[in-house]
């Protein structure tokens, strides 16, 4: 996992890091459950939805409460904090600690082509309806909303291309792909992911749709220009309208 990438809570050398991860074992992230030790604190927990609202403009008492109240209880391991009611505190007087908890909410896990039955679908089924007899002024127009670090967006791409072979230089597509971390667009936009984050695609398409750059993979500049990627709020931002299909493996995680 890059650290630039702002996944990683230390960089230390081997010898201290036995001594980081015994800090940990008495705090109550890992010795309960999130569910457990947030019955017991309701209120600061509301407080903290509350806060995060006013600072960030995101109601996460409408997520996945699961995923959430864990990522708290590890924003207060990683601070030595085992009272929820200090962490309160923390964020009040802590700017860049409002940041990370915010980075921690948002943080998904994605992959490319990673429900194979939909790109099946998408190719054998959705694209030929949709592309039946349609005009050439017509643009296909896809939207990838909570699309984190760009990878079910590009799958789409390269699956249209594939599908429309020679007439994809005639046929006008957008795919806008959005979520709420910034630093995830960031990424997207960039197109540039580690060897492991390309290892469930096919070598012919690496060799297709990839350009190979000091160790890492570029998606070649066709498939960046199709995709735009823009922060949003799928709760409270208006949606995108006159689309022709829209896709959210992430869905379920809110």
């Amino acid at each position: 996992m890059p650290v630039g990438m702002g996944y990683v809570d230390f960089v230390m050398p081997p010898e201290k890091i036995a001594k980081e991860l015994a800090s940990f074992i008495q705090h109550p992230y890992a010795i309960t459950t999130p569910n457990d030790y947030m019955l017991e604190n309701r209120s600061e927990l509301r407080k903290i939805h509350l806060y995060m609202y006013n600072k960030r403009g995101v109601d996460f008492s409408y997520y996945k409460q699961t995923t959430i109240q864990g990522r708290i209880l590890r924003r207060m391991a990683l601070n030595k904090i085992k009272d929820l009611t200090d962490y309160v505190q923390l964020l009040k007087e802590n700017k860049t600690e409002v940041d990370a908890l915010y980075q921690d909410l948002l943080i998904t896990v994605t992959d490319f082509f990673r429900d194979s039955a939909l790109y099946q679908a998408l190719s054998t089924k959705i694209l030929p309806n949709l592309l039946k007899n349609r005009k050439l002024n017509d643009p296909l127009r896809i939207w990838i909303p909570g699309c984190a670090t760009g990878e079910e967006a590009i799958s789409f791409a390269i699956v249209v291309l594939e599908y429309l072979g020679e007439k994809a230089i005639s046929t006008q597509i957008q795919i806008f792909a959005t979520d709420l971390n910034e630093k995830a667009i960031e990424h997207a936009r960039n197109g540039v992911y580690l060897k492991t984050a390309v290892q469930n695609i096919s070598q012919q398409r690496l060799r297709k749709f990839f350009v190979k750059i000091d160790g890492h993979y570029q998606v070649v500049k066709t498939i960046r220009d199709m995709c735009i990627f823009a922060p949003h709020n799928l709760l409270k931002d208006p949606p995108f309208s006159r689309m022709d299909v829209i896709s959210s493996e992430r869905i379920d995680l809110y």
